[in-house]
């Protein structure tokens, strides 16, 4: 069975439209979200193949569970110490981030 005739069953096309969108959009879309989710294309392809711009298309993926990052703990790690070692005035970035004071993150003013 091709992927057109599984779509057009009934009851698979019942289950796919959501709202006002038609089942060939919400196939489309998971397809592409599988895609970007296995790691066979990226944010910005995916963006580009719903006609979403990348930041949107990466907010809705995240909200449906799917990571942005995917980094092992390690280069979680390394990254997270390079970001700390280019901070300005030794505050750690978290700080930054969160725009809590230095003081407030750490009990100690940075310098």
């Amino acid at each position: 069975m091709s992927l057109t005739q599984f779509l057009q069953r009934p009851e698979i096309a019942a289950l796919l439209r959501e709202g006002e969108r038609s089942s060939d959009d919400v196939a489309q879309e998971l397809i592409v979200l599988e895609l970007y989710r296995r790691g066979a294309i990226s944010g910005g392809k995916a963006a580009e193949l719903l006609g979403m711009e990348r930041f949107d298309f990466i907010k809705h993926a995240s909200r449906l569970g799917i990571p942005f990052c995917h980094l092992s703990k390690e280069d979680w790690e390394a990254e997270s110490a390079l970001i700390d070692a280019l901070c300005i005035n030794r505050t750690p970035c978290a700080v930054i981030l969160t725009g809590a004071s230095a003081t407030e993150e750490s009990g100690v003013t940075a310098t």
